[in-house]
């Protein structure tokens, strides 16, 4: 008899510390809003999920070096177009130079020290415009990465330069190959302008192309496939709260009743114990 209720005792305990153990989790996984608390809990979810998780990190950083690149490539461009305007204006004084018939020395030489003050301007430009520290239209910004994707392939190479001189070089007025020009030969003056304002134009599109096609583009495909992506995720790893709410209940009942009936059996056996000993 005494044998029988031991064990009756022990099949209790057991199924007690089963229920306390499935009410743990439950509480464990509504707290950290994780279905996943451990490895022991779903070993393959575990790998999918973090495999998922730092695909994801991996886009959210090609996502803010993108953004970067947004960045860079208006500040470029933002200095292209005060070259530009510089260009514009020294084009507007070698047209004016060129009315000769009008034009006496010292209107020449007024209008050559402005042309010469704005050359000056044109490497201010070119040495200021920088990202950082990174300088963008000094010449120095060839085949710059960027690295836009969360693989080791998702790259892209940009470069800003001028090739006015037969060499790529900067936005400067040696690299926009205006150094040494004077307005007494407004022609050949206005000829080399062209020339440069060609350069800063073509640059000016190739930058727009790479930030509104690719940058821009990869931005959009990259938020569209971070939320597909954290979507999957939150379905292997995240909590159910409903489904683990319900589970708590379910193992605080089923404990309230196990105490119960367990309280009740060691109040049977006190009673047969006396009785054996009466």
């Amino acid at each position: 008899m005494s044998t029988s209720i031991g064990g009756s005792n022990l099949t209790g305990l057991g199924a007690l510390a089963q229920r306390e153990r499935s009410l743990q989790l439950a509480m464990a996984r509504l707290a950290s809003g994780k279905r996943i608390t451990g490895a022991a809990d779903d070993p393959a979810g575990l790998v999918i999920s973090q495999q998922f998780a730092a695909q994801r990190a991996g886009m959210d950083q090609a996502s803010a070096n993108a953004e970067n690149g947004v960045s860079m490539a208006r500040i470029a461009d933002g200095g292209l177009e005060q070259t530009q305007e510089i260009l514009n204006r020294q084009r507007e004084l070698a047209i004016q130079a060129g009315n000769t018939a009008t034009m006496d020395p010292n209107q020449l030489e007024a209008l050559n020290n402005e042309f010469k003050s704005l050359g000056t301007a044109l490497d201010m430009v070119a040495r200021n415009t920088a990202f950082g520290r990174q300088p963008l239209l000094d010449g120095s910004f060839q085949g710059k990465s960027f690295q836009i994707g969360p693989s080791a392939t998702d790259t892209v190479q940009v470069s800003i330069g001028s090739d006015v001189t037969g060499q790529v070089r900067g936005f400067d007025s040696a690299g926009l190959g205006l150094s040494g020009i004077d307005l007494a030969d407004a022609a050949g003056a206005l000829a080399r302008i062209d020339a440069a304002s060609k350069a800063v134009g073509t640059q000016r599109g190739d930058l727009g192309a790479f930030q509104s096609n690719t940058l821009e583009t990869t931005l959009r495909s990259l938020s569209v496939a971070g939320e597909n992506l954290a979507s999957a995720e939150s379905t292997i790893a995240d909590t159910d709260y409903a489904q683990q709410s319900a589970e708590m209940v379910r193992n605080q009942i089923l404990m309230q009743a196990g105490l119960a009936m367990r309280a009740q059996g060691n109040m049977n056996a006190s009673r047969a114990l006396q009785l054996l000993g009466g």
